[in-house]
């Protein structure tokens, strides 16, 4: 499976997966407990992962960036403080 199939796959699914969130939080089939923990814990972790998905490329590179700083000892020169 190539990359771009694999993420057309975790986006299929993760709008599968919020489509059924909103059908039970949202109607009278997540009244009580279920309902609460899927309005105030399930539904914010499916937020955070779309923005994930999303956004995966920045976050990566920031994480690339964190890893390479800690690793050298010292941290990495900007493009800006190279620039005069």
């Amino acid at each position: 499976m190539t990359g771009k199939q694999l993420r057309n796959v975790e986006r299929a699914f993760h709008i599968v997966a919020g489509v059924i969130l909103l059908a039970i939080a949202f109607t009278p089939l997540g009244d009580g407990a279920v309902g609460q923990t899927l309005r105030f814990v399930v539904a914010p972790l499916l937020v955070a992962s779309g923005i994930l998905m999303w956004q995966h490329a920045r976050v990566t590179r920031f994480l690339r960036g964190v890893g390479a700083e800690q690793s050298s000892g010292h941290p990495e020169r900007t493009r800006a403080a190279g620039r005069r």
